[in-house]
């Protein structure tokens, strides 16, 4: 994380599956927000917003607002 950018990457499961991994970043200003999910063993990207969607209101993690 910087002044302008956050960063959060983890692995999760699709479909009850695991071995995925994700990575989602957030930028300020303009406040946009990329997701990008790829199965880990083959680099196959599943699902990636690639040039970022521009956010709007809230965005919530768990139980905590942010």
């Amino acid at each position: 994380m910087n002044d302008s950018q956050a960063v959060y990457q983890g692995t999760g499961t699709v479909g009850g599956k695991g071995g995925y991994g994700f990575r989602v970043t957030a930028t300020d200003g303009p406040d946009t927000f990329r997701i990008r999910i790829w199965k880990k063993s083959t680099g196959d990207v599943l699902y990636d917003n690639k040039t970022g969607a521009r956010t709007k209101g809230i965005v919530t993690i768990g139980n905590q607002r942010r």
